[in-house]
Order: C-alpha cells, then sequence, then structure tokens
C-alpha cells in the first residue's frame, strides 16, 4: 500500500511525460507492475471521465513498438479504448485532445506518438507533435483552411445535399493543393473541432446561400401562392420562409424578393397566348365596347335571336354575325387564352375588384330565360334576381314595385394582380355579359332607362346603382407551372397550357362562414377568407351589394327600403 501510495504521489506531482518515465523505469522486471499500472488506471478514470480514456490503458511498457507507435495505429487503438469504456464514439476527437491537453486532432496524434515512442527509447524530437507535412508547391500551410467559404460559390451547387457540398469543398481543395482531408477542412473553416457540428454547420452555410428548396410546381403564378409553396417544403432549414425567398432570388430584401418573384410570373404569362376583342370580333373595338357596357349599341338596341330563327322579330345580320363570332371565340379561345383589354370600360381603375352587370331587358326567345316570347318579346324582362334601391346621384328610389325586373350578375378578383382570378378577368366579363347573358339568354340593356342618373349596363362596382344582391361567375383556371433552379442558383418558371372553366362563384355566408354559392356579396367573403382581398375592399362592395348579409335572397326589398332611409 505504501508502494502505491508513492506512485500516486508520483502521478499527480509529475507531467504525462515524467509520470510515464517513471512508471517504466520502476515497474519493470518487478512484481508491483501490474498493481502499480491498476492503481494508475483507477486515478486516471477517476479525472479524466470526459475523454473516457486513460494514458495506462495504451500498456505502453509491453506494447511499444515502431509499428505501435505508428500514428494511424495508435489513433485507432485511441478509439477502441473509448469503446471498450462505453463511451460514445461520435466525439472521439474531443476526447482525445483533453486526454493531451491539445486544441486540434493534429496536435493530439503527435503527442501519443511521442508518449509511445518514448517507451522504445526512439527521439521523439523537440515537438510536442510531429512535424506538419510538406505543403505542396503554391498551396498553404496544414493548419490553416485553404478554401474560404465565398469561394466555395454555393449558388451555383444545384442543391444542398451533404454530397454536393462534401463535393463542392474536395474540388476546391484540390485546386488549392491542399494536403489535408475534408473533415480537417471544414473544421478549420469553422474552427471547429467537432467534425459534425462543422458538417452541420457548412450545409447551413450552403443552404443560406442557396436556399433549401430546389424545385416545386404550382397552379398558376403569384407571389401569395409561391410563398406558400415553399413554406410547406422548408423542412430541417436554418431559416424561415422569407430568408428562404431570399436565398431562392438572391436579393438582399423581401422586397426585392417580391420584385423578383413578380418578374418571373409576369415571364411566365408572357408566354402564355392572347387573345384581344377585336380577336372576337372586328367591331368590337374599345369605342363599340364602351357604348356596348353602357347599354348602347345595336347589341343592346335590337330585338331577335343571336342563333336566328325568330320570325317575328328576326335579327339583322349585325346581330347574327356579331353571335356567331361570340360564340366561336366561346368554343375556341375563351378557355385557352388570356383575354387582354385595351382600355375600355375603366376596368383598369376598378378600385374595389368587382364589376357588375345590370340587365333590364330580355331581346331573345325560346331559351328558357327571361319573358321574351316568340310572338311577344317587346320591352319584355329578364329573369328576375335582384332589386334596384336607388340611383346616385339624384337618389331616385326604386325599391318596392317601381322598377321592373332586373337581372344583376357579377365577377371579383384577387388584389395580385398575377392571380389568376385576376388575370383572367377579361375572360370572364366576356363569359358573363356577352356569352351567358346576352348570347345565350338575350339579356342587355341597363336596369332603368328613364333614370335622371346616368346607369351603365355594366361597370366596376363602385359606380353602378344600389342593389340588394348579384349572381356570380368565377374563373376556375388550369395553369401547370413548373419552378427551377437555373446555373446561377435562380429560380426561373415555364408554364403549361391553359385551361379555363366558367363556374358559379362558391362563396361564404358573410355571418356564419357557411356556403353560399352564386352570389357576389358572398364570394367576396371567401375572397377575404384566401387573403386575396382586403375586408376594406369587401366593404366598399358591400356599400352595393346592400343585402350582402342575406346571400340568394331575391326579393329582399326591406334592405333597399332602410338604406333609402337612411339618406336623409
Amino acid at each position: 500500500m505504501k508502494f502505491a501510495s508513492l506512485i500516486v504521489s508520483s502521478w499527480i506531482v509529475f507531467s504525462h511525460q515524467h509520470a510515464h518515465t517513471v512508471a517504466a523505469s520502476s515497474s519493470v522486471g518487478t512484481g508491483g507492475l501490474r498493481k502499480d499500472i491498476d492503481v494508475n488506471r483507477k486515478l486516471q478514470q477517476t479525472t479524466s471521465g470526459k475523454a473516457c480514456i486513460s494514458w495506462d490503458e495504451f500498456d505502453f511498457p509491453n506494447n511499444a513498438n515502431d509499428a505501435y507507435c505508428e500514428v494511424d495505429n495508435i489513433y485507432e487503438k485511441a478509439i477502441m479504448i473509448i469503446e471498450g469504456n462505453n463511451c460514445k464514439r461520435k466525439k472521439v476527437r474531443n476526447k482525445v485532445m483533453w486526454l493531451t491537453e491539445t486544441n486540434n486532432i493534429r496536435a493530439a496524434k503527435g503527442v501519443l506518438v511521442n508518449e509511445c515512442l518514448e517507451f522504445i527509447g526512439t527521439d521523439p524530437g523537440p515537438s510536442p507533435g510531429p512535424p506538419p507535412a510538406p505543403t505542396p508547391v503554391g498551396g498553404p500551410p496544414s493548419d490553416v483552411a485553404c478554401t474560404t467559404l465565398e469561394g466555395l460559390n454555393f449558388r451555383t451547387i444545384g442543391e444542398c445535399s451533404n454530397r454536393n457540398v462534401k463535393n463542392r469543398v474536395e474540388e476546391k481543395m484540390k485546386a488549392n493543393g491542399c494536403d489535408h482531408n475534408y473533415n480537417t477542412e471544414i473544421s478549420l473553416l469553422f474552427d471547429n473541432t467537432d467534425t459534425d457540428e462543422a458538417k452541420t454547420e457548412i450545409t447551413d452555410r450552403c443552404k443560406r446561400e442557396f436556399g433549401c428548396v430546389v424545385n416545386f410546381n404550382l397552379n398558376g403564378c403569384d407571389y401569395n401562392a409561391i410563398m406558400d409553396a415553399v413554406d410547406r417544403r422548408l423542412r430541417n432549414c436554418p431559416h424561415g420562409i422569407e430568408e428562404e425567398l431570399q436565398a431562392m432570388t438572391n436579393t438582399g430584401s423581401i422586397d426585392g424578393a417580391k420584385n423578383f418573384l413578380r418578374g418571373i410570373c409576369d415571364e411566365v404569362f408572357d408566354n402564355v397566348d392572347t387573345s384581344s376583342y377585336t380577336d372576337i370580333d372586328s367591331r368590337f373595338d374599345n369605342t363599340f365596347m364602351n357604348n356596348y357596357t353602357a347599354g348602347k349599341g345595336f347589341l343592346n338596341d335590337e330585338t331577335g335571336n343571336f342563333q336566328g330563327g325568330q320570325r317575328k322579330n328576326p335579327a339583322t345580320p349585325a346581330s347574327l354575325s356579331a353571335g356567331e363570332s361570340i360564340n366561336d371565340f366561346y368554343e375556341d379561345d375563351a378557355d385557352s387564352t388570356i383575354l387582354t383589354n385595351d382600355g375600355f370600360g375603366n376596368f383598369d381603375s376598378c378600385e374595389n375588384q368587382a364589376y357588375m352587370c345590370c340587365f333590364g331587358r330580355d331581346r331573345q326567345s325560346n331559351d328558357n330565360n327571361g319573358n321574351c316570347a316568340r310572338n311577344d318579346c317587346e320591352d319584355a324582362d329578364p329573369g328576375d334576381n335582384s332589386n334596384l334601391c336607388f340611383t346616385e346621384p339624384s337618389n331616385t328610389p326604386y325599391h318596392g314595385q317601381t322598377e321592373n325586373d332586373i337581372h344583376c350578375h357579377g365577377l371579383a378578383w384577387a388584389e395580385d394582380e398575377n392571380d389568376l382570378i385576376s388575370l383572367f378577368k377579361m375572360n370572364n366579363f366576356f363569359y358573363v355579359s356577352m356569352y351567358d347573358h346576352m348570347y345565350t339568354r338575350g339579356y342587355v340593356e341597363s336596369a332603368v332607362r328613364d333614370s335622371p342618373d346616368d346607369i351603365p349596363m355594366c361597370a366596376c362596382i363602385e359606380d353602378m346603382p344600389k342593389v340588394s344582391r348579384a349572381d356570380c361567375t368565377q374563373v376556375d383556371v388550369d395553369l401547370p407551372v413548373s419552378f427551377t433552379r437555373d446555373s446561377n442558383g435562380n429560380l426561373v418558371a415555364t408554364a403549361g397550357n391553359v385551361q379555363v372553366d366558367f363556374n358559379a362563384c362558391q362563396g361564404r355566408d358573410f355571418d356564419d362562414g357557411n356556403r353560399a354559392n352564386n352570389d357576389l356579396a358572398s364570394y367576396a367573403v371567401k375572397l377575404v377568407y384566401q387573403d386575396r382581398m382586403s375586408p376594406d375592399t369587401r366593404d366598399r362592395i358591400f356599400e352595393t351589394l346592400l343585402g350582402y348579409a342575406k346571400p340568394n335572397n331575391n326579393e329582399n326589398e326591406q334592405v333597399c327600403q332602410e338604406a333609402y332611409n337612411n339618406l336623409s
């Protein structure tokens, strides 16, 4: 026990190097060798819990030779000791550096070799570690990173997979004449001796520069849809949606990213076929269409079926040819092109993202709509679906039985001009006004023709008279767009073929949020739910559609009376 105590005291007083020298010189050839080593092991295990390894576990007195002291062999022995002590292998480097009291693995390996060589009498040299390997001509020192994070240029990597990141780093290392491996390089780049942490850091750096999302598909191309699609794919990403959009667009701000994405969408839509109203019929220029929306011109003034066949009030050749043009366009191009507006109808100045028509006459018989009959079609009324409340600025009342039957029908679109329902709003207007109501049903002219106020047939909803409600049509557009990254890492998009369908609006009841279809006010409510329209815009729409709280109530005279009474 006294001898054991002496060994313990010697270990505490002297350094690792002298301690091993004492142990070797005083123990070789004695019967107390094993007991001395056991005592030392217990002490080292007590004081090296963090490293999970002690010096005497290498058993240098019995194992040291030239082969055992080779750097790879002695380091492998350290790994075996750590695993044998039921310690995690994940941070072997840290445990070995703790044991050798060094701050990098290269120096730690040098200490292991020196300690081993001391037991076979080889002069290890003055260095605490082996001399650095010779640096290739033009290459950096081995203890300095030979690449830079900026020089790795992750913008062009294509995808920040672990394999791609490693290949990119090793390519740059080879070009710069590095003499160490990938793990050493990334540890030097981030000044982090934990290789696993360094790997995470280099991958996160790539993702911050290039982004996490490589490709995705959408129907259409607008900022909100892109943001939602990207956000759903941000798994295992070191940042949020705004940072990702900036990385994908190589911009320095979210506003810059928005502008970049709008530019992408503009390019997508520029490659979709377009059409104009003069493509429908050469007569349908801006002057003609302004008269048409005002409820004037031969399409509104004449009586007769656009399909022909009415003997008592036959349509004129002008109406027949216009009807043929409208039907042809509906069959061929209305569902496959973007119909543009060259400036008629004040569409570009609509403040409330909605357009409405209120028709006051039925010019066509035998279509099961309105009360125009084969032999009685003079001053016929359309199918009644609303109540005209009063007109402005004279505030002339029409509630009660004052007005004839009227039929109101409208459309609404999103705040984002690249939203599909915004992009195809002129297709929707063509369908609502010219095809579905005029050509198919024969509904024409403004709601009242003898008003002291100038009442258009169709206009921005804020320019229409107060009514109780309106029917509604929405466009359902299929425009597949594929998004990917180009060789510079920037987002690019390619569009497929477009298909447009015209359907009754799918809306929501203002009061309870339940389904309320074919109602313009309820469709505005739904657009607010979808963040495509602001509540303020919806409320301004309600200033025209006074019965918004009672969708599909075609006989809501009460709301008109109340609104008129509130004028005084």
